[in-house]
Parts: C-alpha cells; sequence; structure tokens
C-alpha cells in the first residue's frame, strides 16, 4: 500500500484554536472545519473504495524507510540533522498542541515546519542534491521545489498582505 503526502499552510494559533475550541468556535472556524471534514469524508471514501487519491508532494510505498534512507544521505552530505525531511514530516503537531492519537502501523502521521524554516532546509537539500547518490535526486528535487515555491508564497504574503497570517506548513501522511 502506498502512502500519500499531502501539505497545506495554516496559521498555527489557528488551527490550535480549533483543536482547543470545546465547540466553541468563530463563524469563520466553523466554515473552515466543515471544509476540512467535506475534504476528510471525501479521502476516506477514496480509501474505502481502494482508491488512489490525489497527492500533493509525493506517493511511497514505504514513505518512513526512503525518506529514512534519504536522510541518512543527506547526513552523510553533512546537511545539519534538524532540517531532515523525517524531522519535519512525522515531527507531529507544533508543541503546545493537545497530544492526538495516533495509528498502530503509523498512518495516519503528521507533520509541521514553520514556513521561516523552509528556505534554509530548501537550500541545504539544493546544495546537497549533486552528492547524493542518483536514485533519490528525483525525490529531493520534489522535496525543493515545494519548499521554495511555499517559502515564496509566505514571503510575498507576509510583506504585501496584511491579512496574511500563515506560519507553518503541516504535513498528513496518509
Amino acid at each position: 500500500m502506498s502512502h500519500n503526502i499531502a501539505y497545506s499552510t495554516a496559521d498555527k494559533a489557528d488551527v490550535l484554536a480549533c483543536l482547543g475550541s470545546a465547540g466553541d468556535l468563530t463563524a469563520d472556524q466553523r466554515r473552515r472545519l466543515a471544509g476540512i471534514r467535506e475534504y476528510a469524508d471525501a479521502r476516506q471514501a477514496d480509501l474505502d473504495r481502494n482508491a488512489s487519491d490525489p497527492s500533493h508532494l509525493a506517493t511511497w510505498s514505504k514513505p518512513a524507510t526512503f525518506l529514512g534512507l534519504l536522510g541518512e544521505e543527506l547526513r552523510r552530505v553533512d546537511v545539519p540533522s534538524a532540517l531532515l525531511p523525517m524531522n519535519f514530516l512525522f515531527a507531529g503537531p507544533p508543541s503546545g498542541f493537545p497530544r492526538l492519537p495516533s495509528s498502530l502501523d503509523g498512518y495516519p502521521a503528521i507533520g509541521h515546519l514553520p514556513l521561516a524554516e523552509a528556505r534554509p532546509t530548501a537550500d541545504a537539500y539544493r546544495t546537497a542534491l549533486p552528492l547524493v547518490p542518483e536514485d533519490f535526486r528525483h525525490d529531493l528535487e520534489l522535496l525543493v521545489k515545494m519548499l521554495d515555491f511555499e517559502h515564496e508564497e509566505w514571503e510575498y504574503a507576509t510583506k504585501n498582505l496584511d491579512w496574511y497570517t500563515q506560519d507553518t506548513l503541516f504535513f498528513s501522511l496518509v
């Protein structure tokens, strides 16, 4: 069975407010939560039909194994441990969040990366790209592209949109 990695950006404080709200939500939070539930129900229906659902980043048969091996290669070429993919893709929710139950087999899994760390991570991966074995380059390029794009969007929005507060990339591995 393959596992998909999807991601989205959000304001960490808004997500925490929804999780810790005990049902006392603003109209905007209720609207967003209804959309999230609708999306989750559709994804679950896809899974129940044993169909492949769309992937935002990548699909791997054993992401923990592959990303662990990629991490070893990145560490070998001096990428700092804090920037290794397993440290944000499988990081769980940010600190301060309530404990979320996890499944016995590890999926679905949650990860997060502050948007401020997207560019330094992409830069480290870009430097490592020619140094890692060929078998890892395509997937590493996917991560670099995604991190670059999200950083550029975040940088533009924080400078030009006074309402923009998103600060975190959230990952879902299903």
